[in-house]
């Protein structure tokens, strides 16, 4: 059996929804990095885009 074909505006939101929420993230972790050290560091940039990534990466592998 196939699997339904999906049409291509489903698949440019779900692409446009990962990416957002990684950026979301990324923003995140800046923002909370300034309000606790009010100085944005790289220490919050990096984790942000570890951790974006990693849930980027979760959400693609489960579709």
């Amino acid at each position: 059996m196939n699997p339904p074909k999906r049409s291509l505006s489903s698949i440019m939101s779900e692409s446009y929804a990962i990416y957002f929420e990684f950026f979301g993230i990324i923003l995140a972790w800046i923002f909370c990095g300034y309000l606790i050290t009010k100085n944005i560091s790289y220490f919050a940039i990096i984790f942000g885009v570890i951790h974006g990534s990693i849930s980027a990466y979760r959400h693609v592998i489960k579709k």
